[in-house]
């Protein structure tokens, strides 16, 4: 284990090791005040110091006496702090975790910046761990430490294949623009791995500089290399490399197929429209299904029809995705064959057709949208109901919208007075009016700014009477309604 060969033990043992902190280490920030969880504080504003070496060899000392499952399962954390605890509040830690361990988690979700971690990590890349390996390269890459990029680059033209890939990860993960020639050069590397890792490393940089090497890596015999490539290229969406993945759709390989239509839908150039429609026929349902939805993406009306036979696929995540497809193209030639689906036995896609009829903002797609206000799925009385709110040219609310004020759910006479108030029917001021004393205080204050937003006199008395309601936010409501209307 590069030095840090311990012995094995199980994964609880692991992750004591890898998260109680040593006493001896000193960048341990002490308590602070209990801020709320998932809310912004002061606490946040706090800059939390990156490990500093002894921390570092602490961490690679348990993931090196880890199982291997755990280790990469620790790994996958390093700089990925979204769901980690403010270590110093203890909000949301088991009782018995210590300041101390909460604060070292804290510590090692941030950049390296003791410049005498770089030579451990530098070391560990070329460890007989893979794991290791990725640590450090992860390590080394996010630091913003002059040597920890420089480390990489010199790495990168090491002897050893495990090296060179570690090193081209880091740079990866670095975006170090510096090494793009080098990177490029590395995808005729002698070694697969470590010319895959190279593809990656350009994709994860971004620079259309790297597209020509990229699109040359396409024919390449090994079909690792040619995913990465592929995935890279829709990273960097480039148009200059449409011509070339839509040739991959043919590849011998069935996920380098997928990968190329996902590529295609990132790069959204209506030159692979054609490309993707001829492979919406495919027996791999994989593939039509990145290909529906890179269509989607790429947003061409030219697709539209082609996206519309689809919604009876026998695939029910395809019928979905066509669905999605569809309100993203938003043309209105594919409103008839929505409609049809809104009847189809999949909840799921009733749902989404009357999404996508909402998308596309067709008159004709009112009355079977009021339709489905019965539906049995209150999901998709939801979507057709905010759909209703989002059609062009409906002057009159249908009347099971205006229903809807009175169902049993409150977030139905939400979307229902909020979705009456987009279509500002004269005829609905009553309905809403009476909305506006519902038990339910979103429900009315959803109902007073539906009916301010409609031009009839005889909405003002219903602000009127708000005025003594009990809750102070829907007197606000109400007070700002009469005074837009002076």
């Amino acid at each position: 284990m590069s030095g840090l060969i311990l012995p094995a033990v199980g994964s609880l043992a692991v992750l004591a090791l890898v998260v109680t902190a040593d006493p001896s280490v000193p960048n341990a920030p002490p308590p602070s005040p209990i801020s709320s969880p998932g809310a912004r504080s002061t606490l946040d504003m706090v800059a939390i110091p990156g490990p500093d070496s002894a921390r570092v060899r602490q961490l690679f000392a348990g993931l090196a006496a880890a199982d291997p499952l755990v280790c990469e399962l620790a790994v996958d954390q390093l700089r990925n702090n979204w769901n980690w605890r403010r270590g110093s509040t203890g909000i949301g830690s088991i009782q018995e975790v210590s300041a101390a361990t909460r604060a070292a988690l804290d510590s090692i979700g941030n950049r390296v910046t003791d410049p005498h971690a770089v030579p451990l990590l530098v070391a560990n890349l070329g460890s007989t761990s893979p794991c290791l390996r990725r640590a450090a390269a992860v390590m080394l890459g996010e630091s913003q430490l002059p040597g920890a990029r420089s480390a990489l680059r010199t790495a990168y033209q090491s002897p050893s294949a495990n090296v060179r890939e570690a090193a081209a990860l880091g740079l990866g993960r670095g975006e170090d623009t510096v090494s793009i020639a080098a990177l490029t050069a590395g995808l005729k590397d002698g070694d697969a791995a470590v010319a895959a890792m190279s593809a990656w490393a350009l994709g994860d940089i971004e620079s259309p500089r790297a597209v020509p090497a990229l699109v040359a890596a396409l024919g390449a015999g090994n079909v690792r290399l040619r995913m990465t490539a592929v995935w890279a290229l829709g990273q960097i969406e480039d148009t200059a490399a449409t011509k070339p993945l839509v040739a991959r759709l043919k590849d011998q390989d069935p996920q380098v197929r997928v990968l190329a239509a996902e590529a295609l839908g990132e790069i959204e150039d209506t030159a692979a429209t054609s490309g993707l429609v001829a492979v919406l026929g495919s027996d791999d349902t994989a593939l039509r299904l990145a290909a529906v939805e890179a269509l989607g993406q790429i947003e061409d009306p030219a697709s539209t029809m082609a996206v519309a036979k689809l919604l009876t696929d026998r695939d029910a995540e395809i019928r979905v995705a066509a669905a999605n497809a569809l309100g993203q193209i938003e043309d209105p030639r594919s409103v008839p064959a929505l409609v049809k689906a809104l009847g189809d036995d999949n909840p799921r896609l009733r749902e989404a057709a009357a999404e996508a009829l909402g998308q596309i903002e067709d008159a004709r797609a009112a009355g079977p949208l009021a339709n489905l206000l019965t539906d049995p799925e209150p999901r998709v009385q939801l979507a057709a109901i905010e759909a209703l709110g989002q059609l062009d040219d409906v002057h009159q609310a249908p009347p099971q919208l205006v229903a809807a004020l009175k169902n049993p759910n409150p977030k139905i006479r939400i979307h229902a007075a909020e979705a009456l108030g987009q279509i500002e029917d004269p005829g609905t001021v009553a309905a809403l009016g009476a909305a506006m004393k519902d038990p339910d205080l979103k429900v009315r204050i959803a109902a007073a700014e539906g009916l301010s937003r409609i031009d009839s006199e005889a909405v003002t008395p219903y602000f009127i009477a708000a005025m003594k309601d009990a809750n102070p936010e829907m007197r606000r409501v109400a007070a700002e309604a009469l005074g837009d209307r002076r």
